[in-house]
């Protein structure tokens, strides 16, 4: 994987927006201004860099925090965190599966990875 500062002239399709090095805002920002400004960064430094799927790029993203954090919140439960994300527990399953097959998450470090299963 290509690893980005905001310094470099260059993106990759495998780069993060964690790769951009965004400042961390205000945490009472809505979540939605955080996401406009994280896009909106991006964009910005893209270049001359073709981008497709940028849809597709930015779930990815947002989705593995998002399970990590509710299963964190759940203790590891997952009837309770597919609950709380409107998945159900096959869903959650399939998606807890691939991103344990997929390794570390943007920072690898030991205290995000995936609760084990408890229901």
């Amino acid at each position: 994987m290509n690893h980005l500062t905001a310094q470099q002239s260059s993106l990759t399709s495998t780069s993060t927006l964690e790769d951009l090095h965004i400042p961390r805002l205000d945490r009472s920002e809505p979540l939605c201004e955080c996401v406009r400004n994280a896009v909106r960064f991006y964009l910005q430094h893209l270049g001359d860099h073709a981008v497709g799927d940028l849809h597709g790029f930015v779930m990815r993203e947002i989705e593995r925090p998002l399970i990590e954090e509710v299963l964190g919140f759940t203790q590891g439960n997952q009837s309770r965190a597919s609950a709380m994300l409107g998945l159900s527990r096959t869903t959650l399953r399939k998606k807890l599966a691939l991103y344990q097959t997929l390794g570390g998450g943007a920072d690898d470090a030991p205290d995000r990875n995936l609760p084990q299963a408890q229901d």
